[in-house]
């Protein structure tokens, strides 16, 4: 015979509420196996408690109550297969994404210990920058102008998130020279290598690098749409302020 438990055991095993077990069972996604007509206590067999353990985990994964009601079954009991379906799709998709939020945010650490290191440099000087994946767009505008600078970027990061690409914090514009004409970008680096659409790869390289203090940057703005170089590219330098008003840029010579 089947062992049945009471629901104050229920309670203490699951260290859930008893106002929501009454409401669970009000709205008809989980009720007791058996009432007894003098006492009106409610007791639950023991083979219900996986059931439970899948209304929690999927309220845990705010799956709407609405959700369980709609699998309830003509003879009132749960379609548990449906349920476990959609409990193990909306894990995958949670999951996803705490690793997506954990890799954004080691990208973020790495950028601002990079930038560490790189304020110690004076002048010129040459540092080894691995590949790198960049998305780009134009930036159609022959003077610098942050606003401008932001709006586009902005774009181009809701542009990609909707499609579901990872992007990091490095970011900035740079300037390619096609047929002796410089035109100018902006880019997010991204980490997909299988999207293609409006990328670029740069090589690991030594590049020939300088830091420009930001105030200077609408000034050589217009002298690097001027230059022969091949590319340049002007990388934000984020500090833990994280203050694009202030933020400095690495110009990287290829």
């Amino acid at each position: 015979m089947e062992k049945f438990l009471s629901i104050d055991e229920v309670i203490r095993l699951k260290n859930i509420e008893r106002s929501l077990l009454q409401y669970y069972e009000r709205i008809g996604i989980f009720k007791p196996a058996y009432i007894n007509p003098t006492t009106l206590v409610r007791y639950y067999a023991l083979s219900q408690l996986f059931l439970l353990d899948m209304i929690i985990a999927g309220i845990d994964l705010d799956i709407p109550i609405k959700t369980f009601i709609k699998y309830i079954q003509d003879d009132g009991t749960l379609d548990i297969l449906t349920i476990k379906s959609v409990i193990k799709t909306k894990t995958k998709e949670k999951v996803h994404k705490l690793n997506k939020n954990l890799f954004n945010i080691e990208k973020i650490a790495e950028h601002l210990n990079e930038t560490e290191q790189i304020s110690l440099f004076e002048g010129q000087y040459k540092r080894e920058i691995k590949e790198r994946y960049l998305y780009l767009e134009p930036f159609e505008y022959e003077y610098f102008n942050l606003s401008n600078y932001l709006n586009s970027i902005k774009e181009i990061k809701d542009t990609l998130l909707k499609q579901n690409i990872s992007v990091g914090v490095n970011q900035g514009f740079c300037f390619i020279n096609k047929n002796s004409i410089m035109q100018p970008h902006v880019y997010f680096q991204i980490y997909d290598k299988d999207y293609k659409t409006n990328t670029m790869i740069v090589p690991q390289k030594n590049f020939l690098c300088y830091i420009l203090k930001s105030k200077y940057i609408p000034d050589y703005y217009h002298t690097y749409l001027n230059s022969k170089e091949n590319m340049i590219i002007c990388r934000m330098l984020f500090d833990k302020s994280i203050n694009l008003t202030s933020t400095n840029i690495e110009v990287q010579f290829c």
